[in-house]
């Protein structure tokens, strides 16, 4: 099974996003506080629609996303961009053994799964 690796990287960067921030948004009021957060450390303004479509929590929103919206969030997490945050995780991918990226695969599976469960509970 081939994986879409813009998906997985979206997934690590949402991951540290989360982290940072000591937030998992969940409600309107969770992404308003989360796009105050990154406005304070980045200076750039997204959206709390945009960071709502990049989670996965409006429906029917298409799952692509702007290279300025991945750029902010990677500079949130201490990138210097978003091609500087995937080069960090394909050379950390590429350094990877098999039973790595198996777990990684299966990592992946695990959270597709969860995340039809929470969107088909929405």
């Amino acid at each position: 099974m081939l994986l879409n690796k813009d998906l997985i990287e979206c997934k690590i960067l949402r991951d540290k996003v989360e982290k940072k921030a000591r937030l998992k948004p969940h409600t309107p009021k969770e992404f308003n506080q989360l796009a105050d957060k990154i406005h304070r450390i980045t200076s750039d303004r997204l959206s709390a629609t945009t960071l709502k479509r990049f989670w996965g929590y409006l429906r029917n929103e298409s799952p692509m996303c702007s290279c300025y919206t991945l750029s902010v969030l990677s500079r949130y997490v201490g990138f210097d961009s978003w091609q500087s945050f995937t080069n960090q995780i394909n050379a950390i991918h590429n350094n990877a053994t098999p039973d790595i990226l198996s777990y990684i695969k299966e990592l992946d599976k695990r959270i597709a799964a969860l995340e039809q469960t929470l969107n088909s509970k929405k």
